[in-house]
């Protein structure tokens, strides 16, 4: 069953002055900022096999100072240039 048909129309305005949610008019174009990448963005790169370390995946990080084991969940703060990086099972392949 259809509804019918009525003689009633609806008209719609368009507001004069739209507002985006950085509070500046919507027809502004907003300002250039390069944002800066997080290591959530950057590629961690398995010196061993070249394969990208996933950010669960526990890793070696070797620094010049000295080599430990970690993951990206567990230390967000590490960046891809601090040092070399492998994946674990790929260490200690090369370390036998």
């Amino acid at each position: 069953m259809q509804a019918a048909p009525t003689n009633v129309k609806r008209t719609w305005t368009r507001p004069t002055q739209l507002e985006s949610l950085h509070g500046r008019p919507a027809g502004e174009e907003p300002t250039s900022r390069t944002p800066e990448p997080s290591a959530a963005m950057e590629r961690f790169l398995c010196e061993v096999c070249g394969d990208v370390i996933g950010v669960y995946e526990p890793l070696v990080m070797r620094t010049i100072d000295d080599e430990r084991a970690t993951s990206r969940a567990a230390e967000p703060e590490l960046r891809a240039s601090d040092g070399a990086y492998f994946h674990r099972e790929c260490r200690d392949a090369t370390a036998g």
